[in-house]
């Protein structure tokens, strides 16, 4: 029987103890999206699962290795973390910042391979930036430079992503391309997604699990279908809606009343 692919057991940590006690369970493959309202420990979660933040308390397991007892490079080579609002480099092109996507798996002294190369022209293909390659990342628009950032995250071909908001800048088509794409790969690839989404509706279309989190705790777990009712939102987000199936896709439909 295969293990999770990641794994937290009585997690503690964040600003304030904000995560105390969470448990959680990921699988090969899924892609799970994690919803709540401002506030509730979305990005610190994300910080505490992939190391950039020290627990407090409790453990993460990496396909069931301590991620504490391995080394940096060793967990970057598995797991991988798009954050909300990364620190922009100056004087890097884009396709010289997709490629450190590729320094857990050859070091950043190391020479570049052809693999490397093949592995980084795809991911700016697969998100429509080859024309771009060449440019400064810092003269491009808010969308590009977010999607030069999840190339380089596909670079990186980790087992497990973490992506905390990764349509903030995207412009709706855009932001459709970028989802279905990571799908897409992550179902060829086996690879786990742990996605920050504050769109309730694309939260339904692209995730197989919902997590819901509220106050640093956990509140539901389940298909979207399951967790997203007019129950939930109301509870959760102070919003009367309607929730209805779409008839063409199966995902959900929320109209605010």
């Amino acid at each position: 029987m295969t293990g999770p692919a990641l794994q937290a057991e009585a997690l503690r940590g964040g600003p304030n103890l904000l995560i105390d006690g969470l448990t959680l369970h990921l699988t090969p493959g899924e892609r799970v999206a994690l919803i709540g309202p401002n506030g509730s420990g979305k990005s610190t979660l994300l910080k505490l699962l992939a190391r950039q933040l020290v627990p407090r308390g409790g453990a993460v397991y990496l396909h069931g290795q301590d991620i504490a007892r391995l080394g940096r490079r060793e967990a970057a080579r598995s797991l991988g973390l798009l954050p909300q609002s990364p620190a922009l480099p100056e004087g890097v092109s884009v396709r010289e910042l997709v490629m450190r996507g590729r320094y857990p798996h050859r070091g950043p002294l190391a020479q570049t391979t052809g693999q490397d190369s093949q592995i980084v022209e795809q991911a700016l293909s697969d998100t429509g930036l080859t024309h771009l390659s060449a440019r400064d990342v810092t003269e491009l628009s808010g969308g590009e430079r977010q999607r030069a950032w999840i190339a380089m995250a596909l670079a990186q071909q980790p087992r497990v992503l973490l992506l905390d908001e990764p349509t903030t800048y995207l412009d709706l088509a855009h932001a459709h391309e970028a989802l279905s794409l990571m799908c897409r790969l992550a179902t060829a690839r086996d690879m786990t997604l742990l996605m920050v989404l504050h769109d309730l509706q694309q939260a339904s279309r692209f995730a197989t699990r919902v997590l819901a989190l509220q106050k640093g705790r956990l509140i539901a777990t389940g298909t979207p279908a399951e967790v997203i009712t007019p129950a939930f939102l109301h509870a959760t987000y102070g919003l009367h809606a309607r929730v209805l199936p779409d008839a063409k896709t199966g995902t959900l439909l929320i109209i605010p009343e």
